[in-house]
């Protein structure tokens, strides 16, 4: 291994990238939604992709360069149906990310009906008795009251899917309720934006929990980057620190990550910490590949296999072990001796696999089937 050096590249999520690429369409049309709530015609997006694409480095990007021009306030969502926590979470990360005097918010809340827990400061909602439409639309109100009307409000909440990606009548009425609030105010001419981040189905959960939501959501497919921009990626942070990178090595992060940045991320730290004399060679790549591969097993891959059914591991190994990696449905249903359509349907819905042509089936993810191919976790006792 080479001698050590900072290294550009990050193995997390959730902290925007040393060397951000891309991303102009995304950021332009989040930048036309806030003109449009700047003027009073706030729009709605949810932004929408596969894991480890990105969408939470753009809202971070936006929130960076918008800091003038709106009070901006991003939420980090964790799996709850309970309204008060909610309502809880808006008002605690509002108060800490404006600045917001804790005593004005308190006293305007008890005066709507709210109560709380321990001393005012803390700001810890008790629980919420009141209609919770009502409640949540009091949340943003006293927020967008508390001396930000002549800049829009922006609300981001990363990872919407932790909130109304289960198919419970607690998450539908959550879900109706941020959509009708969200309208309410639009219509009464406050300047509140929204940005939701979701999974790539996001739009299919929230349609079969409530169709009329969809309706005031505006969809922003987040897509893997271009061979260009990994590549800009790449060179950039090679440069800062004045490494020589070969050209292959550029193309072959390219095609193992399919563009995803998350697993961008991974290979370019490992090929960073693998290089050698200032050089990241096919060597360097070998040796980070090799070691990309064990960090995704641990933090990720285990974990999606070991939750898949019996019959759907078996699938996914013998899908992973065809040269091909397109293997048809008949095919399938024989190696498997049975039925087979409900399990590459659930396979499907997880984003395991995707259906080709003529009724045949491949993994979606590279580095996820080069995973099974090489750690074989359906042979293990």
């Amino acid at each position: 291994m080479g001698i050590h050096m900072r290294n550009p590249f990050m193995r997390s999520t959730g902290m925007l990238p040393e060397v951000f690429v891309g991303r102009v369409r995304e950021l332009n049309e989040l930048q036309s939604a806030l003109k449009a709530a700047i003027s009073g015609r706030a729009e709605q997006t949810i932004m929408y992709g596969s894991f480890g694409i990105g969408k939470t480095s753009i809202l971070i990007k936006f929130k960076e360069e918008n800091k003038g021009s709106a009070s901006i306030v991003r939420i980090p969502l964790y799996v709850t149906d309970n309204i008060t926590e909610i309502c809880d979470l808006i008002l605690r990360e509002s108060r800490s990310q404006l600045h917001l005097r804790s005593i004005i918010l308190v006293e305007r809340l008890m005066e709507l009906g709210f109560t709380f827990l321990g001393v005012s400061a803390n700001l810890t909602l008790a629980k919420v008795e009141m209609n919770p439409q009502s409640a949540l639309k009091s949340i943003f109100e006293t927020i967008y009251d508390a001396g930000f009307k002549k800049k829009p409000l922006v609300f981001l909440m990363d990872d919407l899917h932790r909130i109304c990606g289960e198919k419970s009548e607690k998450s539908r009425t959550i879900l109706s309720i941020l959509s009708n609030v969200l309208l309410q105010m639009n219509q009464e001419g406050k300047k509140i934006m929204f940005v939701g981040t979701g999974t790539y189905d996001i739009f299919k959960f929230i349609r079969e929990q409530d169709e009329s939501s969809v309706r005031i959501f505006h969809p922003l497919e987040i897509k893997p980057l271009t061979r260009e921009e990994v590549a800009e990626a790449l060179t950039t942070s090679a440069r800062k620190l004045d490494v020589r990178i070969d050209k292959g090595v550029m193309d072959n992060v390219y095609e193992c990550s399919e563009g995803i940045p998350y697993y961008v991320q991974i290979l370019g730290y490992y090929c960073f910490e693998e290089r050698e004399n200032k050089s990241i060679t096919q060597e360097s790549f070998r040796s980070g590949y090799e070691r990309t591969l064990t960090d995704l097993a641990d933090k990720d891959f285990r974990n999606i296999f070991n939750q898949l059914s019996r019959t759907a591991k078996n699938i996914v190994t013998f899908i992973s072990e065809n040269d091909e990696n397109a293997v048809k449905y008949g095919d399938i249903k024989e190696h498997i001796g049975s039925e087979v359509s409900n399990y590459l349907g659930e396979l499907m819905e997880k984003n395991i696999l995707e259906k080709k042509e003529r009724g045949e089936y491949s993994i979606r993810d590279r580095m996820f089937r080069e995973f099974l191919r090489l750690f074989r976790p359906n042979s293990r006792t």
